[in-house]
């Protein structure tokens, strides 16, 4: 069962997780280097926030930071200390010396539980609406956004992370504190570490320093996502390049889906007219968009959420290579349903695998991956046993998850720029499919 596998997967150092007496889950790796990765992950995120409320969570996350006592402490440990926020996820972190473990656990906590003063909040207000006002739409910052809240219209999902300055300008401390309180709760908690700290500190400092959080969550659940295939479209002809995404929707992280969509978004790959590469790289798609120099860049995604998620391409193309870069992107997707080898599929096993261990090199990204899979799955899957599940699959599955995304589905579009010759929804859903088959 295990002979196919390399020796490093098996012996891979194995993460231990303990939950405390209020529920929260705490879980380590430990190594032997001088640094450590802590951080707090909390199961809230702008997918839990009401219209009215879009963007508290960000707010909350920058404001707390700005906290002049924070920002002494921040200094005093002398590491990184940050929080960032996602659609369903609320994370704080900090790395640092791993004799400063102690210190950093009582800042996340601090974080955690803390709430900014009236002055730093109003800072931090003034902040994000200033990031609104600069905001340069022809960089095409905003694709993914835009992407989502065309995926799921009328949806917490479609949302935007840092909400519309209309809902942050009206926010407070006691709307942001309420959010806050209500999903900052034991149940919903997760701390992760990595590196030079072993998992009894570790239970031992989550248990001071998170051992009274509440064990009863009042905050909002996320409901069941609802897709919508749709466009959005904003152009201007001043641009210089358009940016284009277009993506279908999958199942969730749970999903039998999700190896098989890995290896597929893999299989299509991404590329830069500043690669050498060029006509050379393995995938198919890419050495049709090289060779006919149709974009500036493409690349691949998978976002991934409890219940739904998005598989498909964004790119940025001059305004007279749409037509052509549609045109091959939709073929490519497409052809993943009829026509992808064995060859290419095993390519991808190996593609995927390194990209695998290219994303654990370091304390804060084992951190990451073990925070971001307790969340998501509930555990987390040994590096033997991705390996495993990704052996398993095979082209009749590639094919097959192919058909049940794409083949005959309508998808989800947003573009910005000069997109006078970008073909229209109805082109491209007429593309999902090939009629000889």
């Amino acid at each position: 069962m295990f002979s196919g596998l390399p020796s490093y997967a098996l012996k891979a150092t194995p993460t231990i997780v303990t939950r405390l007496s209020n529920g929260v889950r705490v879980a380590s790796e430990t190594s032997g280097c001088a640094t450590a990765t802590v951080s707090v992950w909390v199961d809230a995120g702008s997918r839990y926030e009401s219209k009215a409320l879009n963007g508290a969570s960000f707010l909350g996350g920058k404001a707390i930071l700005l906290e002049p006592s924070v920002q002494a402490e921040i200094t005093k440990l002398g590491g990184q200390v940050a929080a960032y926020t996602s659609r369903e996820q609320t994370v704080y972190y900090a790395t640092v010396m791993k004799e400063q473990v102690g210190d950093a656990m009582a800042l996340l906590s601090t974080l955690v539980k803390g709430s900014p003063s009236a002055s730093t909040f109003e800072a931090a207000k003034a902040e994000i609406l200033a990031e609104f006002e600069s905001a340069d739409i022809k960089s095409g910052a905003s694709l993914l956004e835009e992407l989502h809240g065309a995926a799921y219209l009328d949806d917490p999902l479609g949302m935007p992370i840092k909400g519309f300055p209309q809902t942050i300008s009206t926010l407070g401390v006691p709307d942001v504190q309420a959010l806050k309180s209500a999903s900052h709760v034991a149940p919903r908690v997760v701390i992760a570490a990595a590196g030079g700290v072993t998992q009894d500190e570790l239970v031992a400092l989550a248990e001071k320093n998170f051992g009274s959080l509440s064990t009863t969550s009042t905050g909002p659940q996320a409901p069941k996502a609802v897709f919508c295939g749709s466009d959005k479209r904003i152009r201007f002809d001043s641009g210089n390049v358009a940016h284009v995404a277009i993506a279908f929707e999958t199942g969730g992280w749970k999903s039998e889906q999700s190896v098989p969509l890995m290896l597929m978004q893999t299989l299509l790959g991404s590329w830069s007219n500043t690669s050498n590469i060029g006509v050379n790289m393995a995938s198919k798609f890419g050495q049709d968009i090289s060779s006919g120099n149709l974009v500036v860049n493409y690349s691949s995604f998978l976002a991934q959420y409890k219940d739904t998620g998005l598989f498909g391409i964004s790119a940025v193309a001059e305004e007279t290579k749409l037509d052509d870069m549609m045109f091959a992107t939709t073929y490519h997707l497409v052809r993943i349903c009829h026509q992808v080898t064995d060859a290419e599929v095993e390519r991808a096993k190996i593609n995927l695998k390194a990209n695998i261990l290219a994303q654990t090199n370091s304390s804060y990204s084992i951190c990451e991956d073990i925070g971001r899979q307790l969340l998501s799955y509930g555990r987390r899957i040994s590096l033997s046993e991705m390996f495993m599940r990704i052996d398993a699959v095979t082209t009749a599955d590639i094919k097959q998850v192919g058909k049940d995304v794409i083949n005959d589905h309508d998808h989800a579009l947003a573009a910005i720029g000069p997109i006078y010759e970008l073909p229209d929804y109805n082109w491209i859903r007429r593309r999902s499919y090939w009629l000889r088959y």
